[in-house]
């Protein structure tokens, strides 16, 4: 999520929170299920929040691509790099 996407989306809590009587009951659900999605996933991603734009877009398409989700993609590359470098040992598979 872009910041401007994020700032467009406090707004428009916040208008709705400012007007709830006049907010039709579809629309007041709609808005409250997008801001679940939205918390389910910074929880789920919070500690790659952290990452450079140009980075999180490639680790997004890594991860898409994988099928996997992109902490799952991040912890991978990781430790990758980790075992390239003699940091971590690889895990075998028996």
């Amino acid at each position: 999520m872009t910041n401007e996407s994020r700032e467009l989306f406090i707004r428009q809590l916040e208008e709705t929170a400012d007007n709830i009587g006049d907010v039709p009951r579809h629309e007041l659900q709609i808005l409250l299920r997008r801001a679940a999605l939205r918390l389910r996933n910074v929880s789920a991603g919070a500690e790659v929040e952290a990452l450079k734009e140009d980075i999180a877009k490639v680790m997004d398409e890594w991860a898409e691509h994988r099928g996997i989700r992109r902490e799952d993609a991040v912890n991978e590359a990781l430790a990758d790099w980790a075992i390239s470098i003699g940091m971590m040992e690889p895990k075998r598979f028996d």
